[in-house]
């Protein structure tokens, strides 16, 4: 794939022979997908954010892809569908059309009661209102905390698993270590992964955890290590407290990777689209008028911790409608 049909995608001036190319790449594997999500997050948050801190993680992210794209080059190098080696530039930005599709429902049995925190563990809490915290572990694990969120871990991992405790949410790259496998454990439940990346948001609501996977893969797991379901890469669990049971929703991946700079971005996007991702986004019920806007499509970016009140608001002035929250 070459690397100028990429750029050419996400700066809106691709062609439709260049745009079938990359639509195949696509198609090949996951981890073409991912790559692509990834930059694509990588392009919205260099647009949107200006601060001298942002700057810098986004910088060490834009390099760190670049190191993991080299890498899948040499995997690669001899088929057909390899990628060439490219260095990523901050150019303009990108298209992705949302996309959410209900799966299905599993009842699950009463789950045990949640393990106290060991005094030992040293605690990370992200106390701002407004932005990302990133920690990195002992293992080489990173941990992108959003707002008002704690992890608690020990200050080096020993035994046979890597634990740690979650509160809020947050974004996990886990270092990979087949031996000594990585444990999120929150107050309802637990996810157990080898090396991966995947969010857990333990405030979907008060009686749901989410978790989403976008590389790898990782087990939802009761209290107890009781194994309840495998994800696969673009999937959701919605984990219900009060009934026990757990929801699986096919997402869109790209839907969820600005997460990591606290944006929400959708391109070429229906309006009901963007609806659904504000609704889910801050739990609340919009009303709009979307009679006279069927068949139009919009490129629609928020930073989340602005609120919904600035999003509707920016969502109005785009479209001269009125929404409100019922």
């Amino acid at each position: 794939m070459n690397e100028e049909i990429i750029f050419k995608y996400l700066s809106g001036e691709i062609s439709e022979n260049e745009k079938q190319q990359l639509k195949e790449w696509l198609q090949v594997s996951a981890k073409n997908r991912y790559y692509f999500f990834e930059l694509k997050s990588i392009w919205q948050a260099k647009k949107q954010f200006l601060n001298p801190a942002t700057e810098e993680l986004v910088a060490h992210d834009l390099e760190e892809l670049n190191e993991k794209i080299e890498a899948l080059e040499q995997l690669r190098k001899n088929s057909h569908t390899s990628l060439r080696k490219f260095k990523i530039r901050v150019w303009s930005a990108s298209a992705a059309v949302l996309l959410i599709v209900i799966g299905f429902s599993v009842f699950l049995s009463s789950n045990p009661v949640q393990e106290e925190i060991p005094e030992s563990f040293i605690t990370y809490r992200n106390s701002s209102q407004d932005s990302i915290q990133v920690v990195t572990l002992m293992d080489g694990t990173r941990v992108w905390l959003s707002e008002q969120t704690s992890l608690a871990c020990p200050e080096h991992f020993s035994g046979e698993t890597r634990h740690v405790y979650l509160e809020g949410e947050a974004y996990f790259e886990v270092a990979a270590d087949s031996l000594m496998p990585f444990l999120v454990k929150t107050d309802a439940n637990q996810i157990k992964v080898f090396g991966t990346f995947f969010s857990v948001n333990t405030r979907h609501d008060d009686q749901v955890n989410e978790v989403i996977l976008t590389s790898g893969s990782v087990q939802l797991q009761r209290l107890d290590g009781i194994g309840l379901i495998n994800l696969n890469p673009g999937q959701k669990a919605l984990y219900s407290k009060v009934v026990n049971t757990v929801e699986i929703h096919e997402i869109d991946m790209s839907l969820y990777g600005s997460w990591k700079y606290g944006l929400i971005s959708l391109s070429n996007a229906p309006l009901s689209k963007i609806l659904h991702c504000l609704e889910n986004t801050y739990q609340v019920k919009i009303q709009m008028d979307t009679t006279s806007l069927r068949g139009k499509r919009y490129h629609f970016s928020f930073k989340r911790s602005k609120g919904i009140r600035d999003a509707l608001d920016q969502l109005s002035f785009m479209t001269g409608v009125p929404a409100e929250i019922v």
